[in-house]
């Protein structure tokens, strides 16, 4: 099997909470899943704050990093509003 779990990475982002984190030792890739803690999700146009008014949520690449010779990439969910 390719990919591994035994290398935790800290990333001290307080505001999201870590899902999920893979290694590809083949690769020299690390993937790490997080999502926001906040309950809701906040319209891009109005403002507004809701947890009701989510559409859908998809993962977005928004960080490569390096650590221990490896790429980190982090992958965000986020949330798309109606």
């Amino acid at each position: 099997m390719e990919e591994s779990s035994s290398i935790n990475i800290p990333l001290n982002l307080t505001e999201f909470r870590v899902l999920e984190q893979r290694v590809y030792p083949k690769r020299n890739l690390i993937t790490v899943w997080i999502e926001s803690r906040r309950l809701w999700a906040e319209c891009p146009r109005c403002g507004s704050k809701s947890n009701k008014d989510v559409k859908d949520d998809h993962w977005r690449k928004v960080k490569e990093l390096r650590a221990m010779d490896h790429e980190v990439v982090l992958q965000l969910r986020q949330r798309r509003m109606y």
